[in-house]
């Protein structure tokens, strides 16, 4: 099926010190309540525009705003939902980083919130697919979600992960420097790299989709 086009296809950007005051973000990131989940590594907060935390969700619907004028500049009436996330990393290095995939939804990025950290290798990468086609490896597909739950790196999901890679060749990698923002077309291959800090600590991020959007596009003056 032919992807419907919208202005931010291919689209990658990132920007350094991107809060004022990032610190402050880093303590709404400990007022709230994480579970894991079959469909993602680590573990993950509700969606903050949700939240019954007033200054959780006030900060959250500050940043949807922000992310139409500095981020995707144009966009209007979008859907976003906005997570805090943690990974802890694996001691197996063979499974210490995440599949490669594409978003649901439109547009995605995220903003490392690691305080010190600054490591080129458990940031994000960009991809593009080897062959027309991705084989999805479904055989792997409960090994993946028990990984992702269990945290436990399985014979059986360090083969596909190796698989997956296999497909793939690697043409951005972003490191994971302390509030610094990347925001991408979601629809582009990507991946977390090592979950693994340089410092030991958890790797915090601020997670954002963007499943539709409207797009005014500004007039220009000669």
């Amino acid at each position: 099926m032919e992807r419907e086009y919208h202005p931010f296809i291919d689209y990658v950007v990132c920007r350094n010190n991107y809060f004022n005051n990032p610190e402050i973000v880093v303590e709404l990131s400990k007022k709230v309540e994480y579970s894991g989940a079959e469909v993602y590594p680590g573990i993950r907060s509700g969606n903050l525009l949700a939240s019954d935390i007033p200054m959780v969700k006030d900060f959250a619907i500050w940043f949807a705003n922000r992310l139409s004028i500095d981020v995707f500049p144009g966009i209007t009436k979008y859907e976003t939902a906005i997570y805090f996330h943690i990974n802890k990393g694996v001691d197996d290095q063979e499974a210490d980083f995440g599949w490669i995939h594409k978003d649901i939804g439109n547009l995605a990025g995220l903003v490392y919130l690691t305080e010190q950290e600054s490591n080129f290798d458990s940031g994000t990468s960009i991809f593009n697919c080897n062959n027309d086609t991705i084989d999805e490896l479904t055989e792997y597909m409960y090994a993946w979600r028990e990984f992702n739950v269990t945290g436990n790196p399985t014979d059986k999901i360090k083969e596909g992960l190796k698989l997956n890679n296999s497909q793939f060749t690697e043409t951005i990698r972003v490191g994971n420097q302390y509030n610094r923002l990347i925001a991408y077309d979601s629809k582009l291959c990507h991946r977390p790299n090592s979950f693994s800090t340089s410092i030991s600590k958890p790797r915090l991020t601020l997670l954002f989709f963007i499943s539709q959007f409207e797009f005014i596009k500004e007039e220009t003056h000669n």
